[in-house]
């Protein structure tokens, strides 16, 4: 007997349960899930101003955490400006994949940002400082502190993309009915935990394929299969 339009294609066990999909999204039946494990809540974002530059030798750094990010000043060399100095240090801290912050330069207010880039613990478990060395002068202002939007979404089911860092990039579920939610809304459909499915149903968020969900899949007992339709 097929189900679900030809999606279902063995024997294994399917572990369906009703769950809430996120919004803002058209899924089709067979669309892989993963699920919104990061809380929602604010970003952490920081920012520190630089003012009354005179270069010289030595550096300005950033350190976030245990990650220090400098940049030389030395006269001869580059960073002689404000502006130079904010260039140089948000490629440093960008250019790292361990720091859990994107930076900016704000030049038009002589400003380093840094902004947090997902919700959760970040928001304010972290210590963040710029500091100067050698015979460079430079100001350092403050660091501000604010809050960027809080993600509204959290706790819910969202095509899986492997490049997200919010726990969706991880394969969970396969949708077992078509869905469409509105921006701001959430909706309530059904799910497969566990199953045997038909690889061409298959569809994911992003561009990922099952190459990119495979490990995924097999981690949670979603298999998926070559089918000879008639």
């Amino acid at each position: 007997m097929t189900e679900y339009e030809n999606l279902i294609a063995g024997p294994f066990p399917l572990q369906k349960d009703a769950v809430t999909i996120g919004g803002n999204q058209n899924l089709k039946a067979g669309c892989v899930l993963g699920f919104k494990s990061v809380s929602a809540g604010a970003k952490g974002k920081y920012s520190f101003a630089l003012s009354s530059f005179t270069a010289g030798a030595g550096t300005v750094s950033v350190t976030i955490g245990e990650d220090t990010f400098s940049v030389d000043t030395t006269a001869s060399g580059d960073n002689h400006t404000i502006d130079e100095i904010l260039t140089s240090l948000t490629a440093a801290v960008n250019a790292s994949s361990l720091v859990a912050f994107e930076a900016t330069a704000d030049t038009s207010a002589d400003k380093l940002v840094l902004e947090a880039k997902a919700v959760g613990a970040w928001a304010g478990d972290v210590t963040i400082s710029m500091a100067k060395s050698g015979d460079v002068v430079v100001t350092i202002g403050d660091k501000t502190q604010v809050t960027a939007p809080a993600d509204a979404s959290s706790g819910e089911f969202f095509a899986a993309d492997h490049t997200k860092n919010d726990g969706t990039q991880i394969a969970r579920a396969v949708l077992l009915e078509d869905i469409v939610v509105a921006n701001g809304a959430t909706g309530k459909a059904v799910v497969a935990y566990t199953g045997c499915f038909n690889k061409s149903k298959l569809t994911f968020g992003g561009s990922d394929t099952i190459a990119d969900q495979y490990i995924n899949m097999l981690d949670h007992s979603i298999f998926a299969v070559d089918v000879v339709e008639p």
